[in-house]
Order: C-alpha cells, then sequence, then structure tokens
C-alpha cells in the first residue's frame, strides 16, 4: 500500500478504481491520503473488502450502496453539469457466473454516464489479441452490450504480466467514448502486484468551480472498539516525545492531536452536508 500511496502523490488521479486491495486489520486501507475519501462495501464479520474506489475530495460523491457489494462498489460523482457512475468491480477466478458479481448493477440506467473497471478474470478477443472468448468473457461481452458500454482497453497491451494476458477491463457508456484521452497500462510503475496499473483521461468538464461542501463526523456510528485500538496502537509514540521546551510541547500535541484524528476517520461515519440533506461517503462504519 505504500507504492500505492507513492504513486497516488506523483500522479495525482482524480478517480481509483482498486481490486483485492490490501485491508490492515481494522478493515481498513492502509497509506491512503488524506486528500482521497475511499468507497466500499465492507464485509464486516471478516473486516474485508474485494473493490473500492477512490476520489479526490473536490469532487461531490457518494456510494450507491443498492448497487453495490463487497465486490462490486458503485459511486456517483456529481461534477457540474455531469453525475458520471463508477463500478469497480472484482470477480474472482473462482466465480460460477460473472452475473453473480455485476447482478447488483443492474438497475443502472443504460443511458447514464458509466466508467467501469474491474478485475474480470475473462477472455475476450475484444480486450485480449488472439484469444477465444471463455464463458465469462461471453457473459461479460453481453452485459456490456445490454449496458451500452464500450471497451476502451488497447487488446495488444496486456495488463497481469504473469501471463501476459488481460483480465483487466476499462468500459465506458458509449456517449463517453470521444472523451477518452489516453488509455495505457502503466508497465513501467511498480506496483508489487502481478497486475500493472492503468491509466486513462476521460475529459469531461473542468474541475475550477467544483463546490466543496462541510463533512462532519457522526459519533453514534463510531466503532469504539476499533478507535481504541488504533489509539492504543500509537499513544505510546506521543508519551515518549520530550516535552521540555516550548517547541517540543507544540510538537507533542500536535502529535497526540493527529492520532486523535486519526483515529476517529478509522472508526467513525462521515457526512457530507448539501442543503441540510446528508449523504454517507465511505470510510466509515454503517449498519
Amino acid at each position: 500500500m505504500v507504492q500505492l500511496q507513492q504513486t497516488l502523490a506523483e500522479r495525482k488521479p482524480d478517480v481509483v478504481l482498486l481490486q483485492e486491495p490490501y485491508v490492515n486489520k481494522f478493515g481498513k486501507l492502509s497509506c491512503i491520503p488524506r486528500e482521497y475519501d475511499c468507497f466500499s462495501d465492507i464485509d464486516y464479520d471478516r473486516r474485508f473488502f474485494s473493490a473500492a474506489v477512490l476520489i479526490e475530495k473536490c469532487y461531490r460523491a457518494d456510494i450507491n450502496y443498492d448497487d453495490s457489494s463487497n465486490e462490486c462498489v458503485t459511486v456517483s460523482i456529481y461534477l457540474p453539469s455531469h453525475k458520471v457512475i463508477v463500478p469497480s468491480i472484482y470477480c474472482p477466478p473462482s466465480i460460477q457466473s460473472v452475473s453473480d458479481v455485476i447482478a447488483v448493477t443492474d438497475r443502472l440506467s443504460n443511458h447514464s454516464n458509466h466508467v467501469v473497471g474491474g478485475d474480470f478474470n475473462a477472455k475476450s478477443p475484444i480486450w485480449m489479441t488472439y484469444c477465444n472468448s471463455d464463458r465469462t468473457g461471453k457473459e461479460l461481452e453481453d452485459y456490456f452490450a445490454n449496458k451500452n458500454l464500450v471497451v476502451i482497453n488497447d487488446p495488444d497491451v496486456p495488463t497481469y504480466y504473469v501471463s501476459y494476458s488481460s483480465p483487466d477491463v476499462t468500459a465506458v457508456s458509449s456517449n463517453l467514448v470521444q472523451f477518452d484521452k489516453e488509455w495505457t497500462v502503466l508497465s513501467d510503475t511498480p506496483s508489487l502486484s502481478d497486475h500493472f496499473y492503468i491509466s486513462f483521461v476521460i475529459v469531461l468538464d473542468a474541475v475550477q468551480g467544483v463546490e466543496t461542501f462541510p463533512q462532519k463526523y457522526d459519533y453514534s456510528k463510531t466503532d469504539w472498539g476499533i478507535f481504541s485500538s488504533v489509539l492504543l496502537s500509537r499513544i505510546d509514540d506521543v508519551y515518549s516525545l520530550p516535552v521540555s521546551s516550548v517547541q517540543e510541547i507544540d510538537v507533542a500535541v500536535e502529535s497526540f492531536r493527529k492520532v486523535i484524528s486519526d483515529a476517529t476517520a478509522d472508526s467513525t461515519c462521515l457526512f457530507l452536508v448539501v442543503k441540510d440533506q446528508k449523504s454517507m461517503l465511505g470510510g466509515g462504519i454503517r449498519n
């Protein structure tokens, strides 16, 4: 995850679609920069999820829980004149049918602005040259056709370096194809994974002028067990700081404040307040 943090800092993407991310013992992604909100539909019994979406905080966004699952996270991003729906999907190789995962997106309109990215573990000549479609690939081809989605992969460029195949597929609504500028496999960027990073640019509206909104924590949904665990795991570092000068006291106070802030962020729901209405953002606990 440190490698992911470094890549985010260097490339500064607006949106990140993750599959099979590393999750810590608290059920959280580690090392995610504070500039991003993390959306996932976590299995709290196992503290685990298979897909996530990271979005820069300058954008208004919320997760569609009715169209999400552990393996498929669907997020709506609200731009000044567009709403873009972004599902991040993981289909494990052992899955019996890809429809078991993508069924949650059946309610999504065929005419919306969709940007879909996922590790589908599926073969098709549409996104992988010189191969035949397997069962999962055929299902996925039908899904894309039914949802009016167009694959923007370069079929000659593999996304998985172990077998030089392309289980990772990016597709966009047909009305967005004209805005796709550069789909690229970042083969020279270390990912510490069997998969390469994929980069693509879809130009819609300029981000200048995007309205930002205040955020509040809902402490009624705080998981105090997680809060205590994070606090106890880091508080000794604060206690060991020297406090023999004004400057050292300032450093100790700021360190203590950051520990409390991080423990709160890891254990408590964050709400976006828009015109007196509240939308729950990822990165918190929900019932």
